[in-house]
């Protein structure tokens, strides 16, 4: 036997073993953390291979490694499935040295057969996203040919099909539109274009929000690539716009409130002659029957805001303020939503109107027979995002948002971010809310809710604040009341502990002298018997 067939010999059992080894971990395993690491460890392994073998070895090697690869993308495990289009898009990731595509069609096939064999909306995005990849790396005459096939594919059934055949072609189109738009011809927009009505009030809603994906992208190709795009933006207008009259189906509504969306967010100013009446028309539906109707109202107010600012500030300001004030009674953590991103759409437009929004949310933290709103995530959400919007204009209402935050909301990792976010928003609050904050740290770490961490006793007085014996700027904010309540039981404790030593390293105490502070409350806990609290300490 010679020493190249010996040498080829080894080499093979070389790789066979670990092909043998890496893929039942990556098939098998329902360990996500295993399938990862010999994911990794595969690419790594075909990295190295692709550099060491050449010729006919590597062929070998590639012919083998793709047995493995269909088997896992024939699969009827969709997990199974899911790995092995994620070792695909890894390995598009590697530059091979060979230019002949004789393993790279193996691959396209398997993507495609995997495309067409499954139900299953996560396997087609998946597989789709990792075909747009292909096509960008490997664009020769074949590959125009497989996409311009799977999109006319698509295109066909977004008109014909129904159900999950209708699902599967949109999520394709979407894929197939954003990663290889270079590979789409104005022919296949145009024929989505008029094809899309369907979808676009189709009875469910995930297909919807597809199908205006797509638009989107379809949009964004025409804005680029056509002399005629005010021609298809009319076009897409008239259907639209008659498609929102209250008497229709609540699916046609929202589909056609989804593509005006598009239109006033993606086409310049070509919707502005438009706007006040979209405006009017979008308003009128605010009491819809449909949830899902006044939910879409609502979420359309900023966009439409964003898309003229100062014209909508003048003219429906105040009417959208009302609308969603009123909502945060039905609709409230999509109003609270729509609220802070109005803020950030209009900043100082919105001051004429922002006093009952910002009184509401006071109201909100305020303790209700001793029990706290379940929505407090979304308040400071808002909270923070009229602060990044308005700033300094709101300093005096937000000033008195703390106070009531200071005395009764509970001591928590949003009730943290939401203060260290209105510090960067708002200098002026900054030295008082941090010295507010140092105060209930001190008051968690040292167990103590009867003294401040200079030994004064604290006051809940409004009028009265307490005076640190160290020069900070005190603004008429409280010391806070105590957030250790001698009823909480040892984990509790131990949960606010923790919060309060995170709080310590995280927020932004600039301009506090606080270092002795640091010391005195943090060395207690390096030996603290909780792993957790010592390593935070540390």
């Amino acid at each position: 036997m010679s020493s190249s067939t010996i040498e080829a010999k080894s080499a093979t059992h070389s790789w066979t073993v670990s092909l043998n080894r890496l893929f039942p971990d990556i098939q098998q395993s329902r360990d996500m953390g295993l399938r990862k690491k010999s994911i990794g460890q595969l690419v790594k392994f075909v990295a190295f291979q692709t550099q060491e073998l050449q010729g006919k070895m590597f062929g070998m090697f590639m012919q083998e490694l793709n047995f493995h690869i269909r088997d896992l993308t024939r699969s009827a495990v969709v997990e199974e499935v899911l790995a092995g289009i994620k070792v695909l898009n890894k390995l598009l990731a590697i530059e091979y040295e060979i230019s002949d595509g004789i393993f790279a069609d193996h691959w396209a096939q398997f993507i495609r057969k995997t495309l067409h064999r499954t139900d299953s909306r996560e396997i087609v995005d998946a597989a789709a996203k990792c075909l747009g990849r292909f096509a960008r790396i490997y664009n020769g005459s074949l590959t125009r040919e497989m996409i311009s096939f799977e999109v006319r594919g698509a295109l066909e059934n977004i008109q014909s099909a129904s159900g999950v055949q209708c699902q599967l072609a949109v999520i394709i189109l979407g894929q197939l539109f954003h990663h290889v738009p270079t590979l789409i011809s104005l022919t296949h927009v145009e024929n989505f274009l008029d094809g899309m009505w369907k979808s676009m009030h189709d009875s469910q809603v995930e297909l919807r929000l597809g199908a205006v994906q797509v638009l989107k992208w379809s949009i964004k190709f025409v804005k680029e690539r056509s002399e005629n795009g005010s021609v298809f933006y009319l076009k897409i207008y008239s259907v639209a716009r008659n498609g929102i009259s209250p008497d229709l189906p609540p699916e046609t509504i929202h589909g056609s409130l989804l593509v005006l969306m598009e239109l006033v967010s993606n086409t310049g100013g070509w919707m502005d002659d438009k706007f006040k009446d979209l405006c009017h028309s979008v308003l009128r539906l605010k009491e819809h029957k449909s949830s899902l109707i006044r939910r879409t109202v609502l979420i359309c107010l900023p966009q439409l805001a964003r898309s003229n600012p100062s014209f909508f500030a003048a003219n429906f300001l105040q009417s959208s303020i009302d609308t969603l004030i009123a909502a945060t009674k039905k609709e409230r953590q999509t109003a609270l939503q729509t609220l802070g991103e109005l803020a950030l759409a209009l900043t100082y437009r919105l001051l004429p109107a922002v006093k009952p929004v910002l009184a509401m949310l006071q109201s909100f933290i305020i303790l209700k027979k001793g029990v706290r709103v379940s929505f407090l995530a979304e308040v400071y959400q808002c909270i923070t995002m009229i602060a990044t919007g308005l700033k300094e204009l709101v300093a005096e209402d937000l000033k008195a948002i703390v106070v009531t935050m200071f005395q009764g909301a509970e001591f928590s990792e949003l009730f943290v971010r939401c203060l260290d976010e209105v510090t960067d928003s708002v200098p002026s609050l900054r030295n008082s809310i941090r010295r507010c904050l140092i105060v209930v740290i001190s008051s968690i770490l040292t167990h103590d809710s009867t003294t401040s961490p200079t030994g004064d006793a604290p006051s809940l007085s409004v009028g009265s604040p307490w005076k640190p014996r160290t020069t900070w700027n005190s603004a008429a904010l409280p010391t806070p009341i105590s957030f250790m309540s001698p009823s909480i039981d040892e984990k509790q404790r131990n949960d606010m502990i923790l919060l309060g030593l995170t709080a310590l390293a995280t927020f932004n105490f600039q301009s506090l002298t606080i270092h002795s502070l640091l010391s005195e409350l943090v060395v207690p806990f390096l030996t603290h018997e909780q792993d957790s609290i010592r390593k935070q300490a540390a």
